[in-house]
């Protein structure tokens, strides 16, 4: 059922997190599955995520993740999406920069930002005349 065989090898060990960004990551963000057709691989992963150890490493985040990093989500896949955000979006140097800058454990700075973004775009919207927008609360 391995790559190799019957066998557990580093080829299991190195292809699986590259897999599994392709069966999380890039079917998110960039519609990007892994075709039926390679069955093999498919059933392939399903065995690896079935492994033990694998299960361990593809937890969801412990409080000492949540505490260490400037990640919000704490669900293993919620967490690499927002891991892979600012890669999908070709913002990664404005990620770096936010986070060298204002970076804190358990925030995601820019995240923070692309919401005040979206914020104030949605008052721009609303003081060009829309004074009754519904999808604007402002407090």
């Amino acid at each position: 059922p391995y790559l190799c065989g019957d066998q557990f090898t580093l080829a299991d060990i190195y292809i699986f997190p590259v897999i599994e960004r392709i069966v999380v990551v890039l079917s998110t963000y960039r519609n990007f599955w892994i075709p039926p057709s390679l069955s093999h691989l498919i059933h392939w992963y399903k065995v690896m995520c079935e492994r033990p150890a694998i299960r361990v490493a593809t937890a969801d985040r412990t409080e000492e993740s949540m505490r260490t990093y400037c990640y919000e989500k704490e669900s293993r896949n919620e967490y690499l999406l927002e891991v892979y955000e600012c890669y999908a979006l070709h913002e990664e140097e404005q990620f770096q920069q936010l986070n060298d800058d204002d970076g804190r454990a358990g925030v995601n700075v820019y995240r923070e930002l692309s919401e005040e973004v979206e914020d104030r775009e949605r008052m721009a919207i609303c003081e060009r005349g829309k004074s009754s927008c519904e999808q604007c609360v402002i407090s």
